[in-house]
C-alpha cells in the first residue's frame, strides 16, 4: 500500500541524503539555533542533521549552521543540542 511521497533531505554534517523523518530539523529562532519539534509546521529557515554526535560535530566545525540558515547564529553549547538530539531519537 502506497502511503504517498516521503521527502528526502540532506544532512548538513555528513551530506548524506535520507528521508526527512530520519533526520532532525534545526531551526533559526532569532539569532539562536533550536531543535524543531517533529510536528512543527511553522515557516522559516531550517536545516536537517542526522541524530548522531559525529554529524553535529562536523557541522559545527565546518560552520555549516550559519551557511545553511543564511544568517549569523549563536550556537548554543554542544551539550544543549545533543540533549535535543537525544530526545528526538
Amino acid at each position: 500500500m502506497n502511503r504517498g511521497h516521503v521527502p528526502i533531505r540532506q544532512c548538513i554534517g555528513c551530506r548524506r541524503k535520507r528521508p526527512a523523518p530520519e533526520l532532525i530539523r534545526l531551526k533559526a529562532r532569532g539569532d539562536t539555533v533550536v531543535v524543531s519539534p517533529r510536528k512543527d509546521q511553522t515557516p522559516g529557515r531550517g536545516c536537517y542533521i542526522c541524530p548522531q554526535e559525529e554529524c553535529l560535530e562536523a557541522a559545527l566545525k565546518k560552520g555549516c549552521l550559519a551557511r545553511a540558515l543564511k544568517r549569523n547564529v549563536v550556537v548554543p553549547p554542544k551539550q544543549g543540542l545533543l540533549k535535543g538530539l537525544e530526545q528526538k531519537r
